[in-house]
């Protein structure tokens, strides 16, 4: 078929052929959800990796809530 002859097809939806979600196979639903699963996993690692990375060591201190605590230990 000649990529004009698809653009035609598509053009005309009354000609595609039939399609359910019942009729696919238990075997592209595992593909599916396992290429799921995997970008999950790889999108949590990559933002795990960035994190470990770029913010390495123990957060600064932040000076408005230790003046915030030395108020609240002197009163």
């Amino acid at each position: 078929m000649l990529p004009f002859d698809r653009l035609k097809l598509m053009q005309e939806p009354g000609r595609w052929p039939p399609f359910s979600v019942n009729e696919r196979k238990p075997r592209e639903w595992l593909l599916t959800i396992s290429g799921l699963v995997l970008l999950f996993v790889l999108s949590t690692a990559i933002a795990m990796g960035y994190l470990v990375t770029r913010h390495p060591g123990k957060a600064e201190p932040n000076p408005g809530i230790a003046e915030e605590q030395r108020i609240e230990q002197g009163s």
